[in-house]
C-alpha cells in the first residue's frame, strides 16, 4: 500500500489536516474557536524560558510522563487561565486547544511569567511534527517518548477507528469512513505501517525527531525514554527524568509508585464541558494487547522496515522487543 495523498486531500477539507504552509507537511491540527492561522501561531510560537515539552506519536505514553512530572511537583499549563476572558488551558494536546491562538498567546505569556519559577512549566503534551514545533524554545526542555510501534498501532486503533468507550477513545469518523477502516484492527495496521494514518509516518516522525533536533534547536534540550522502560522500570526512568531537569533529592521510588499505570490508570480528568476531549487518560497500558489482536502474518510483512529503523520484531509478530 503506498502513501494515499488523495484521501489525505480529502481529510484536509474534512477539517481533520492542514497543510504546512511553511513545510508542506500534513499535520492534524483542530481548535473549536479562534482556529484561523492557528497552525501558523503553533509554528511561530515563543516559549522561551523555564519550560518542559512532552512529545511523542499519539499513544506512546505522553500522559504517562505528564503524570510522573506532575507528582515531581512540576507546574501543569492546566492551572493557566484567564479569568477575564473565561478561557484556560484544556488537557488536550497543545494542537487540540479549543481556543485555538488565544491558547498560544495564554501559554507564551504563562512562559514569560514562570521564567523565574524553581520548578519548570510543564507545557500541553503535543504529536506535532518537529516541522510544525514551536520555532522558539530556547532554554527550553523536550522528553520524546516512543514506544513498540505495534504496541501503538494497537492502541491508536482503539482510541481513534472504535466506538466502545466514549471516556477513553476519541473516534475520528471523516478518517474511519474516508480510509474505510470498518473497525478492523488489521486494515488500520496496515495503514498505519505504510504511512497512511493522519497523524504521518511512524518511523518518519521518530526519525525527524530522533536525527534533526538538535540541528534546528541548538539552546534547547532532549530526553529520549521508551514506554517499555517505563513500565518495565519506572523508577530508573524517574531517576533519569530528575537528572535531565536537574532536580535533586527526588525519591524515585515513591514518585514511581505514585506515578505507575495502576495508580494512574485509577485517577479521571475534571472535565469542564461536555465537549472536552476526554475524561479518561489511559486505555489499558498494555505493552503487548497487539499479541491477541494483529495478525501476525500482517506484521511480518513490515518487520525489516521496522527493523532498519531501530525497532527490531521477528517475523512471526510473537516476541516483543522486550523480554
Amino acid at each position: 500500500m503506498t502513501f494515499q495523498k488523495d484521501k489525505f486531500e480529502k481529510l484536509v477539507e474534512y477539517g481533520v489536516l492542514e497543510k504546512s504552509t511553511s513545510s508542506g507537511d500534513y499535520v492534524h491540527v483542530h481548535a473549536e474557536e479562534h482556529s484561523e492561522d492557528f497552525l501558523d501561531a503553533m509554528e511561530k510560537m515563543n516559549s522561551s524560558g523555564n519550560v518542559v515539552w512532552i512529545v511523542g506519536y499519539p499513544k506512546t505514553g505522553s500522559h504517562f510522563v505528564q503524570g510522573i512530572l506532575k507528582n515531581m511537583g512540576c507546574k501543569l499549563s492546566t492551572d493557566v487561565k484567564d479569568e477575564k476572558e473565561g478561557i484556560y488551558i484544556e488537557w488536550n494536546p497543545l494542537e487540540n486547544q479549543r481556543v485555538g491562538t488565544k491558547a498560544i498567546k495564554l501559554l507564551e505569556n504563562a512562559a514569560k511569567t514562570h521564567e523565574a519559577s524553581d520548578v519548570p512549566l510543564i507545557m500541553p503534551h503535543s504529536h506535532l511534527p518537529l516541522s510544525s514545533f514551536p520555532a522558539k524554545i530556547d532554554g527550553n526542555k523536550v522528553i520524546f517518548v516512543d514506544r513498540d510501534p505495534r504496541a501503538t498501532a494497537s492502541s491508536a486503533f482503539h482510541f481513534f477507528c472504535e466506538k466502545k468507550d466514549d471516556e477513553d477513545t476519541v473516534y475520528i469518523e471523516p478518517y474511519v469512513k474516508t480510509m474505510e477502516v470498518n473497525e478492523d484492527i488489521n486494515k488500520f495496521t496496515e495503514l498505519f505501517f505504510t504511512g497512511n494514518f493522519y497523524y504521518g509516518d511512524y518511523f518518519e516522525y521518530n526519525n525527524q525527531w530522533k536525527k534533526n533536533f538538535e540541528a534546528k534547536y541548538q539552546n534547547a534540550e532532549i530526553l529520549y525514554l521508551k514506554f517499555e522502560d517505563l513500565k518495565y522500570n519506572l523508577p530508573a526512568q524517574v531517576s533519569k527524568i530528575a537528572d535531565f531537569l536537574e532536580f535533586e533529592n527526588v525519591n524515585a521510588d515513591k514518585i514511581a509508585e505514585e506515578s505507575s499505570f495502576k495508580s494512574m490508570s485509577k485517577k479521571k480528568v475534571k472535565v469542564e464541558r461536555k465537549e472536552d476531549f476526554n475524561s479518561k487518560l489511559y486505555r489499558q497500558g498494555k505493552s503487548e494487547a497487539w499479541k491477541s489482536e494483529i495478525d501476525p502474518l500482517l506484521l511480518s510483512k513490515f518487520a525489516l522496515k521496522s527493523e532498519k529503523n531501530g525497532y527490531p520484531f521477528y517475523a512471526d509478530g510473537n516476541l516483543s522487543l522486550y523480554p
